[in-house]
């Protein structure tokens, strides 16, 4: 199996789940350096994670050449720190998208991308939209909420404060999207995930499916999954593999590093990246639809700030 490798612009606390996904699997992942602004922190860097740093992104290139580069610096950054990797020939998977907005030129890089932008994704994958104009119409509405946990850890204080939801619909044209998000939801354990995907003959919500197999009988499936380690299970904590109806349909292709899902998630996405910059695979991410998510999630923002619908247009990249 190849070893993906790659290097970290940036040293803020995102760019570390990248250094723990290498130490967890390093038969599967390696870091050939982090690109930090001091020397003080790069020593902190390698005291910590056994990492060489680098000063310049050009001194990482040149020091050892890795599969692609992760861009993972504040937005302002993220267009000049994308550009000068791209010029010195690196192939780049970007952690945000490539610009805080949309005055932004397309460049050969790949987005991976969470919050507004990443909901997007997920709705445009599964609804099989690609650069179609949409109508977003977005509204906010604040409520009292206990937020005891956040990236910092457990606050201890369980008071309840003001929090913002978000609740969007973007209609493409025939195909409907809802995106709903409550403020710090990544981390508050009070609100869970939601994913429904309505088809024309049945749905699927969480882990339930229910679809009509003749005029007469809808019929009920659950997503089952295999989990290892829990009660006498010696095998280790880790994710096996989902079933539907005895069926297979996902196995998990980190089994024994124990990952997270999120960190599986992130770890696919890092393997995929590095087949494409060798010329193995194809883009598993590629510009343009980061851009279009983005484009979409900037009229959510636009559509509650004006309290009025949003059509977003057709940009250059949709060619």
């Amino acid at each position: 199996m190849t070893t993906t490798t790659f290097g970290v612009i940036g040293s803020g606390w995102r760019s570390m789940f990248f250094l723990r996904l290498a130490r967890m699997a390093p038969d599967r992942f390696h870091v050939t350096g982090v690109v930090t602004r001091s020397a003080d922190r790069g020593a902190q860097v390698t005291a910590e994670w056994g990492v060489p740093t680098h000063r310049s992104t050009a001194e990482l290139l040149g020091a050892d050449k890795p599969d692609f580069v992760i861009v993972s610096v504040p937005w302002a950054v993220t267009p000049d720190a994308t550009r000068e990797a791209v010029r010195l020939g690196a192939r780049v998977l970007a952690e945000t998208p490539p610009a805080p907005d949309l005055e932004g030129q397309p460049t050969s890089v790949q987005v991976s991308s969470t919050h507004l932008y990443h909901a997007v994704s997920m709705i445009r994958g599964l609804l099989g939209v690609r650069f179609e104009s949409a109508v977003v119409s977005a509204r906010a509405f604040t409520a009292p909420l206990a937020d005891p946990l956040s990236f910092a850890g457990w606050s201890g204080n369980s008071t309840p404060r003001d929090m913002s939801t978000t609740i969007a619909t973007m209609d493409f044209g025939g195909r409907m999207g809802l995106y709903d998000f409550t403020d710090n939801q990544w981390w508050n354990p009070l609100r869970t995930r939601r994913i429904t995907i309505r088809g024309s003959i049945g749905e699927l919500v969480d882990d339930r499916v229910v679809r009509l197999v003749d005029p007469k009988t809808p019929v009920e499936s659950h997503l089952i999954r295999r989990q290892t380690g829990i009660d006498l299970n010696l095998e280790g904590f880790d994710l096996d593999h989902i079933s539907v109806d005895g069926r297979v349909v996902y196995r998990n292709p980190f089994l024994g590093a124990r990952f997270s899902e999120d960190d599986i998630g992130v770890a696919a996405l890092l393997e995929a990246t590095g087949a494409w910059a060798r010329g193995d695979g194809p883009e598993p991410y590629p510009l343009a639809d980061g851009l279009q998510d983005h484009l979409i999630s900037l009229a959510i923002g636009e559509s509650v700030t004006t309290g009025g619908p949003v059509t977003t247009s057709t940009e250059a990249w949709a060619r």
